[in-house]
């Protein structure tokens, strides 16, 4: 998906958690639309859960404000499959065409 920010690439973190932000779109837009393709994740860092702002985490980082309004947090289990991440990034390829479409952007 062109221009995900993934927090903390590059940097030691546990393996089975990632987390990324597609500038421009809302985070819990995304998780909507995450949630209605059967994937269960969650907007912002652990220790923000359930704020609308941008995770106070991700601005020590000095993480793009684009991207990190659209903050989503994956995290993988023991049985997940290469098709998993697949049909995840392609969900949300295809959301953020949409939104995009909708607002005459991208």
């Amino acid at each position: 998906v062109p221009d995900v920010v993934i927090f903390g690439e590059g940097a030691p973190r546990v393996g089975n958690v990632s987390m990324f932000g597609v500038p421009g779109m809302d985070g819990e837009t995304l998780l909507m639309q995450l949630d209605l393709a059967g994937f269960a994740v969650s907007a912002g860092s652990a220790c923000a859960s359930g704020k609308h702002e941008p995770s106070y985490v991700l601005a020590a980082m000095r993480a793009p404000k684009a991207a990190a309004r659209g903050a989503i947090r994956v995290s993988l289990g023991p049985g997940v499959e290469e098709a998993h991440l697949e049909a995840l990034v392609r969900t949300i390829a295809d959301a953020r065409a949409r939104l995009a479409a909708m607002a005459g952007q991208w």
